[in-house]
C-alpha cells in the first residue's frame, strides 16, 4: 500500500490521476471545493481504495496545510497547484503578485521540505508542468517562470537527496476544467505509466512537442503561431 498525496485533486487531470492511482493505496486529496472533493473520494473508494483522507484547502492563504491528516511516510506527491495556468501577464495585478509566488511555490515548498521529506524514508515526487515552461512565450513570462524554479527545485531536491524521485511532465495544451474529461483521462493515464515505467520526464501532446522544435528554430515564430490561435479562439 503506498500513501499519496495529491495536491489539486478537484482538477480534471487530478480526479483522472486519483482514480488510477486508488486501487490498494491510501490517498490524501486536496483541493479547494468540498463537494467535488467528497464526489471524487466516492468514485476512488469503488476502486479498491484502501483509506480515503479530504483536505479542502486553499494554497493561496499562508496557512499551512495541517488539517488532522498525518504526512508520515508519504510514498508519493503529486502536484496540480498553479494559480497562474490562466492567467496573461498582462491580467496581473501588483495586489495579487506576492499571491501568486506563494500559491505556487512558496506553501508547495514549505510543505515539501518541512513536511514530508523529514518524516517520509522515500518519496516520489510527480510535477505537473507546461510546454511554455520551456518555450517562454512573451505573455506567460510569470507561468513560464515559476514552473521554471519548481522545475529547478526538484532537480536539486533529487540530486541532493538520495530519498527522492522527480517526475516532470510537460504537456503541450491546456485542458478546460469543465468540457475536457476525456482529454484528460487520457493525459491521466499517460502520467500513470510513466510513473509506472520509473520515468523522470514526459512530454504530453503533439502541439507542444511541435512548439518546442519550431522555438529551437525560430522563437518569434513561436510567438506569432500562438498568439493567432488564441485570436482564432477567441473568435470561434
Amino acid at each position: 500500500m503506498k500513501k499519496i498525496l495529491i495536491l489539486g485533486a478537484s482538477s480534471e487531470i487530478g480526479k483522472s490521476l486519483s482514480i488510477l492511482f486508488s486501487d490498494g493505496n491510501h490517498l490524501i486529496l486536496v483541493g479547494r471545493n468540498k463537494s467535488k472533493l467528497i464526489s471524487l473520494s466516492e468514485k476512488c473508494a469503488k476502486k479498491n481504495t484502501k483509506k480515503i483522507d479530504l483536505i479542502c484547502h486553499d494554497f493561496s492563504k499562508k496557512e499551512k496545510l495541517i488539517n488532522g491528516t498525518e504526512f508520515n511516510d508519504i510514498d508519493i506527491v503529486i502536484n496540480l497547484i498553479s494559480s497562474t495556468s490562466r492567467v496573461l501577464d498582462s491580467e496581473i495585478i501588483l495586489e495579487n503578485f506576492t499571491n501568486h509566488l506563494v500559491t505556487d511555490l512558496n506553501n508547495i515548498f514549505s510543505l515539501i521540505v518541512d513536511e514530508i521529506i523529514p518524516n517520509s524514508k522515500k518519496v516520489k515526487i510527480i510535477h505537473i508542468s507546461s510546454i511554455i515552461e520551456e518555450i517562454k512565450t512573451p505573455d506567460r513570462k510569470l507561468y513560464g517562470s515559476i514552473k521554471t524554479i519548481f522545475k529547478l527545485f526538484l532537480e536539486t531536491l533529487a540530486k541532493n537527496k538520495s530519498n527522492i524521485e522527480v517526475l516532470i511532465v510537460n504537456i503541450g495544451t491546456v485542458i478546460d476544467h469543465m468540457n475536457e474529461t476525456p482529454k484528460a483521462h487520457k493525459v491521466a493515464m499517460r502520467i500513470y505509466k510513466a510513473h509506472i515505467l520509473g520515468s523522470t520526464s514526459l512530454n504530453i501532446g503533439y502541439y507542444g512537442s511541435i512548439l518546442k522544435i519550431i522555438f529551437n528554430l525560430n522563437p518569434m515564430l513561436v510567438n506569432i503561431l500562438i498568439r493567432f490561435k488564441r485570436l482564432f479562439k477567441n473568435n470561434s
